[in-house]
């Protein structure tokens, strides 16, 4: 799914939404909304998402070292409304 995709789904499934914090680029890692809390999240796949900044040029450290300091800080900004990251063992 792409960003789009993943909108209209959200908006025709739960009209009620009022947002859903989303990250366009990394629609590929998108896997569902995450619910508890006062908030509907975002639930993004963990490994995906580093493989799409492989995809983009980095190594594996790398990657990791980006997502933990853009999405994963940028989540945290967003406290109760930000994104959350599974990361299956």
């Amino acid at each position: 799914m792409n960003h789009d995709e993943i909108v209209k789904d959200i908006n025709e499934r739960y009209p009620e939404i009022e947002e859903v914090i989303l990250y366009p680029n990394l629609a590929e890692a998108y896997s569902g909304l995450a619910w508890g809390g006062p908030y509907p999240r975002a639930l993004y796949d963990f490994d995906k998402i580093i493989k799409i900044y492989m995809k983009d040029g980095m190594d594996e450290m790398e990657a990791i070292e980006f997502f933990e300091y853009n999405p994963m800080r940028d989540a945290q900004y967003h406290g109760e409304k930000g994104p959350m990251f599974l990361n299956m063992y």
